[in-house]
């Protein structure tokens, strides 16, 4: 019977699987790192880092010595197999952004979506060797089936041959009253003349074996990749703990287009929200932002936070025309979050 081809192989996996841990690191304060984080960076088999320098002198203040390789958003689309494979390996790998946690506003979503879609295949895998060994089982049940009739067509010889033995002797019983001899010579009927024994049909379960040994489909044949989260410090979360605006329902964009007429665009589709609106915006166009937000949400009260946790860090809370117009003979450094409330019903 004809089996489907399943597209794993068992010996492509190894017995343990791979871990990939999305890491938390200090978004400014070195000292803001878990001692759960240290001890994954210490385990870990290798540590992939947006900027492997800026990684580096995060672990050698810890004393940790591991392989560092980079991935950031112009070779993710690169490294993406290059780690996918090492993690099907049974490799344990970290993944660190430059600040807080990995794929928010950074690299790593790529790595997470293949790793998903790998998983998803090797339990494709594992189903076409569960319907090829159901078809096996059922060979092997049809096989049993045959024999049972082989077994039954043996005992209708078997009564066949009792008959006869039976026609025999009624024969030599009539002769021993007659006057002819009567001799087993005369009417052979013997165990050799209708053999039906063991051998000449067997079955036995090492004939048909159908075991789970035969066929192992376990969850250790195919160990999918695990991806484990190892939180930590984020500006996203620290900023909103602090604005005043973090009351109830918020959404976080991330960065807002580069270009004005995209930026103005992306600004009139969340207009309409009522919950608080997180962006992070770069110093280099702060002040385009907060001009576009005033023109396009209108003068809601909003937070400006630079430099969280660093030396330097600085909260602003107003409404956005006052905000603009403090910051427009300033030149500001260091990356912002930027909170505005929604709209009031």
């Amino acid at each position: 019977m004809a089996s489907h081809q399943h597209p794993e192989s068992s010996s492509q996996y190894p017995a343990s699987p791979g871990t990939l841990f999305i890491v938390g690191t200090p978004i400014g304060n070195m000292e803001d790192i878990t001692l759960r984080a240290l001890r994954v960076l210490r385990e870990a088999d290798l540590i992939a880092a947006e900027d492997t320098r800026h990684t580096g002198q995060l672990l050698a203040r810890h004393g940790i010595k591991k392989p560092l390789i980079s991935y950031h958003e112009f070779n993710e689309a690169r490294r993406t197999p290059e780690l996918l494979q090492k993690l099907q390996e049974g490799l344990k790998i970290a993944l660190v952004s430059d600040a807080g946690m990995p794929t928010l506003s950074d690299p790593g979503t790529r790595l997470i979506r293949a790793v998903e879609a790998a998983n998803r295949a090797r339990m494709l895998g594992t189903g076409y060797r569960i319907q090829d060994a159901g078809n096996k089982m059922q060979d092997a049940g049809n096989k049993m089936q045959d024999a049972g009739y082989r077994i039954q067509d043996a005992g209708n010889k078997m009564q066949d041959a009792g008959c006869r033995i039976q026609d025999a002797g009624n024969k030599m019983q009539d002769n021993t009253t007659g006057n002819g001899p009567a001799s087993s010579n005369q009417y052979p009927v013997t165990s050799n003349q209708y053999p039906v024994t063991s051998n000449q049909y067997p079955v036995t379960s090492n004939q048909y074996p159908v075991t789970s040994n035969q066929y192992p489909v376990t969850s250790n044949q195919y160990p999918a990749t695990s991806i484990e989260a190892v939180p930590g410090p984020s500006a996203l979360t620290a900023a909103l703990a602090i604005s005043g605006l973090s009351g109830g329902p918020f959404l976080f964009h991330g960065f807002l287009p580069h270009k004005g007429g995209q930026r103005r665009k992306v600004l009139a589709n969340l207009a309409a929200l009522p919950c608080a609106l997180v962006f992070f915006e770069s110093p280099y166009r702060i002040q385009k932002t907060l001009a576009d937000m005033l023109e396009i949400l209108g003068d809601r009260h909003a937070v400006v936070a630079r430099e969280l946790t660093k030396k330097f860090e600085e909260v602003m809370r107003d409404n956005l025309s006052h905000l603009l117009k403090s910051l427009e003979n300033r030149r500001i450094k260091g990356e912002i979050t930027l909170i505005v409330e929604g709209r009031k019903e």
